[in-house]
């Protein structure tokens, strides 16, 4: 190879290298996370079964790109990666709250010492710092059980899902679901995704049929006694003083979900899809903020 020809290969991988090291995506206007654990598993995919693409260590830094069900889109060797949200905090903003505040008079400082007092008496009860995990029932291939109307469970266990887990969060848990979509995972991948998150509550979502259209009302399912069967308790009395479907109690029971799960873990039936005045109901607006309202309100009493 001659001088000019060596020369002009230098140039060209000189153009080249800027296109091989920089991000797929702009992150000027993202938000830059800090991770707050060690030995975090970074994933190909939103789904605590993707396969493991990196680790990283409490204090490393990343920029975020997207955020799905409580997973966080970011890129790690070039290529894009999720990390469960609840391993990293928004350093951004953590540097915001740290900045010095303006000087206050005593008087000042005796006001918003009340403020924030009467703030923390009001948040006893909230959610912040908990990790719940919702479980749509069914999905994908497995519809679940068929309403009077053909309506699939799968779809209804996914709508309520969505409404509990925006009135959790607004309380200050971390939400993490099991599906977001349409899609089918089996009962151990559900106990699995469990199992890979520090959860303090595990609650599947489910809704009931029989063959005769007699049978109708909502229910709160256990498997062990002690956490489960007082979380269940909490959530049934709620749902028995804010719901109008009929009060079919608390069930300890033997459901895989429940049985092989190690976090505090409850199954509620939300109705029977095959009564009509159940299913009325279930298909409303108002019963359905008035159960996911009922559930999150257990929670916060049972916490």
């Amino acid at each position: 190879m001659n001088k000019i020809s060596f020369l002009k290969l230098i140039f060209g991988l000189l153009l080249f290298l800027p296109f091989v090291f920089s991000n797929p995506a702009e992150a000027a206007d993202k938000e830059t996370y800090q991770v707050d654990d060690d030995n975090v598993n970074v994933r190909e995919a939103p789904e605590a079964d993707a396969e493991v693409v990196s680790t990283l260590s409490k204090g490393d830094e990343i920029v975020v790109f997207d955020e799905q069900y409580g997973w966080l889109q970011t890129y790690v060797g070039g290529e894009v990666s999720w990390i469960a949200e609840q391993h990293v905090f928004n350093a951004d903003k953590a540097a915001e709250e740290k900045a010095p505040a303006e000087e206050t008079t005593e008087t000042d400082a005796d006001s918003a010492s009340q403020e924030a007092n009467q703030e923390q008496e009001s948040s006893s009860d909230s959610l912040q710092g908990r990790n719940i995990m919702l479980d749509a029932g069914h999905g994908g291939k497995d519809p679940g059980s068929i309403a009077l109307d053909d309506e699939k469970e799968k779809t209804l266990t996914l709508k309520y899902t969505k409404s509990l887990k925006e009135k959790l969060e607004n309380e200050g848990a971390t939400v993490i679901l099991t599906r977001g979509n349409d899609r089918y995972l089996s009962l151990n991948e559900r106990v699995a995704a469990s199992e890979s998150y520090n959860t303090d509550a595990f609650v599947s979502l489910h809704f009931n049929a029989f063959t005769s259209e007699e049978n109708h009302g909502i229910s709160t399912h256990f498997y062990d006694e002690g956490d489960d069967q007082q979380l269940a308790q909490s959530i049934q009395e709620e749902l028995k003083s804010n719901t109008d479907l009929k009060n079919r109690g608390v069930k300890q029971d033997d459901y895989y979900v429940l049985r092989k799960n190690e976090a505090t873990s409850v199954l509620a039936e939300l109705g029977f899809l095959t009564n009509q005045q159940d299913l009325d109901a279930i298909q409303s607006e108002k019963n359905m903020d008035q159960v996911t309202q009922s559930i999150t309100d257990g929670l916060k009493n049972h916490f």
